[in-house]
């Protein structure tokens, strides 16, 4: 629920409809379900070597204000707010990949970087394929209409498979409390 911080009346004020509508839709819009986003990638995706590529969600568990577009990468921001945005990226490694860093970050808006994780792979067993996993998780200060993606790139010298076993999760939690 939000924390409101309402209104101070002056003595003497004439309260009008439109300012008493205002204060009362601010205060009201707390108790409407807060905007929450679980997704999944249930195919495999390709991430060349040294190229930031945008996960395509193609799974939607729960979208309460329907801000992910489809199939994309893509979650729109409904509320301004801060947001806890948690994601875990399953890498596929077999005993042919290469060593290096794997890394996921959450994008904002096509540009600005939050919250990056690396996973650093110093051996690759011999016994046959396994993952590695590399989880990100943030509390983003984001405003309405803004757009989040999840971004994977990694340093090997071949390409690597995300795996479909990779999940996103973001939800509101307070009212905008600065600027990112």
């Amino acid at each position: 629920m939000a924390n409101v911080v309402p209104r101070t009346w002056n003595t003497g004020e004439a309260i009008t409809a439109s300012l008493l509508n205002k204060e009362l839709k601010t205060n009201l819009n707390c108790l409407y379900e807060s905007p929450y986003v679980s997704l999944s990638q249930n195919e495999h995706q390709n991430v060349s070597a040294t190229v930031h590529t945008a996960i395509s969600w193609n799974k939607t568990y729960d979208d309460t204000h329907e801000g992910h577009d489809g199939e994309g990468s893509r979650y729109y921001v409904p509320w301004d707010g801060v947001y806890l945005s948690v994601c875990t990226v399953r890498w596929e490694d077999t005993p042919t990949s290469d060593t290096g860093v794997r890394l996921a970050y959450f994008r904002i808006n096509g540009g600005t970087r939050r919250w990056i994780t690396q996973t650093h792979v110093t051996s690759i067993g011999s016994q046959g394929a396994y993952s590695t996993d590399t989880n990100v998780v943030g509390f983003l200060t984001l405003a309405k209409g803004w757009y989040v993606e999840v971004m994977v790139a990694q340093s090997t010298k071949t390409s690597l498979n995300i795996s479909e076993n990779c999940f996103w999760e973001m939800c509101w939690i307070s009212n905008k409390v600065g600027t990112t």
